[in-house]
């Protein structure tokens, strides 16, 4: 949408660019065009891979390039959307870290200076996370490699969850979003796709009403470890209960860390038997009894139910998952869809500049034989050559021989 509107406030450029090549061959013309449309610096970024922190408002994300503050901001990783920072003198060692199994040198300007950016300021981008939420933000900063801040807090992280936060953006493909735009794709740090262009529909973590349970290390000992993850932020699991098919009874999860674990069950003599049934309950309202619905053998499935379902529902469905390879998003065929509509632009305003620099060349009155040199009998309007004689109308034929018949009726009276 962003860029018809771009097109649309460009056709007096179009029609002229159709006047200068009106002559040339129509693939020269296409060519062009779309050259130009993938030129353009707002046009056709697309990123997957995209790691997602969150900077919570103004005052932590900032703001560069004297852009203003909007609430649903973001900053871009350096490079990104052609963004750039330059240090005036140079850079100057400050530690190394690891991050993902791999040391990185953290590099800051010489000076401790602040490096200015330069960034394409109010950008419009749309970032998609893998559970298909979707959320417009604006580019109002940006995360420069050699920043003095930036390195100090990734040289001071203690562990590899503190340094995902703060050493990503150093070392691959960043953006650092407000809280609003964190809120609405999951409240959570995660791997996203982004593209320029506002999204063309906006879906919202907050309107979620899934909860999502994986069975990610199966059995350990006589407990059972259960991730229990609402969609939206704002839905809160209270309490989680299991049991397996062999147990009579369910028993309460514990919460550790980021997952419950289950059991022991005291009647269970052998391997815990599959599938387990779990009790749910949420700051949604009421609790959900879900039966036989995950696997005790297979380690890393997930499944989804919804909280609004009726309750002793077995509402699990399994989660397809996501290998990160999809199709691009319908923004892509969008694109190509635009590219043909500004080459039918074009090529409607070149037949237009053709045949109005044509138009009065020929010009032809015609009427009853007459041609427009007033020659009688040179043109009909059938376009046929006639006689010398000009014809007649039908009418005025009839009229004559009525005449004639009438004379003829006289003389014989007579």
């Amino acid at each position: 949408s962003a860029s018809l509107v771009h097109i649309l406030s460009n056709i007096d450029l179009i029609i002229l660019s159709a006047n200068m090549f009106a002559n040339q061959p129509l693939s020269l013309v296409i060519s062009l065009i779309i050259g130009v449309y993938f030129i353009n610096p707002t046009w056709g970024y697309y990123y997957e891979n995209v790691y997602v922190t969150n900077c919570n408002d103004e005052e932590e994300c900032g703001t560069v390039d004297n852009c203003g503050w909007v609430s649903n901001g973001i900053a871009t990783r350096e490079g990104m959307f052609d963004s750039y920072c330059t240090c005036s003198s140079g850079t100057q060692y400050v530690c190394t870290y690891e991050l993902g199994g791999q040391s990185y040198y953290a590099n800051e300007c010489s000076g401790k200076e602040k490096p200015p950016c330069d960034i394409q300021c109010g950008l419009e981008v749309c970032i998609q996370t893998e559970e298909g939420f979707m959320k417009t933000g604006k580019i109002v900063s940006a995360c420069p490699h050699y920043h003095p801040v930036n390195n100090a807090q990734c040289c001071a992280a203690s562990d590899e969850k503190s340094r995902a936060a703060y050493c990503t953006c150093l070392t691959q493909n960043t953006i650092d979003v407000s809280f609003e735009v964190y809120n609405a794709i999951g409240n959570k740090n995660q791997f996203v796709k982004v593209w320029s262009g506002a999204c063309e529909t906006e879906n919202y973590a907050t309107s979620s009403t899934k909860v999502v349970l994986t069975n990610k290390d199966s059995i350990s000992g006589w407990s059972y470890k259960l991730y229990v993850n609402p969609v939206s932020p704002d839905i809160s699991v209270y309490w989680v209960k299991a049991k397996p098919s062999n147990s009579d009874y369910f028993v309460s999860c514990n919460k550790e860390y980021d997952y419950y674990n289950c059991g022991p069950f005291d009647d269970n003599k052998y391997q815990y038997e599959g599938p387990m049934s779990i009790q749910v309950g949420t700051s949604y309202g009421g609790y959900h009894n879900l039966y036989n619905i995950l696997s005790v053998d297979e380690d890393g499935a997930s499944y989804t139910y919804d909280v609004t379902q009726s309750d002793g529902k077995q509402a699990f469905t399994e989660d397809e998952g996501s290998d990160g390879n999809k199709s691009p998003p319908t923004t892509v065929i969008a694109i190509i869809i635009v590219v043909l509509l500004v080459i039918l632009i074009v090529i409607g305003a070149v037949i237009y500049v053709k045949r109005r620099n044509n138009k009065g060349v020929v010009e032809f009155k015609e009427e009853y034989g007459v041609d427009a040199n007033n020659n009688s009998g040179d043109i009909h309007r059938d376009g046929q050559v006639g006689n010398d004689t000009p014809t007649k109308p039908k009418d005025e034929q009839h009229v004559e021989q009525d005449e004639i018949e009438i004379n003829q009726t006289v003389d014989t009276e007579v």
